[in-house]
């Protein structure tokens, strides 16, 4: 079951931009734990960091999806 997605979606600070936004699956939907990246590496960069540092025992267009 994926624990992790990016999401993108439309920025709204900078018209015509996507920005890209980190949620982790809490029982039956999707928390944002972090929002705002400007480009799809940084918030790979970002969920590693996360991933690394956030205990694993709590509970728009899907980009990419992470166990």
């Amino acid at each position: 079951m994926t624990r992790y997605r990016i999401i993108r979606r439309p920025s709204q600070i900078y018209q015509g931009t996507e920005v890209y936004d980190i949620q982790r699956r809490r029982l039956l939907w999707w928390k944002t734990i972090s929002f705002g990246w400007l480009s799809l590496e940084a918030a790979e960069k970002g969920l590693m960091g996360i991933r690394l540092t956030r205990a694993r025992d709590w509970y728009s267009v899907v980009i990419k999806e992470y166990d």
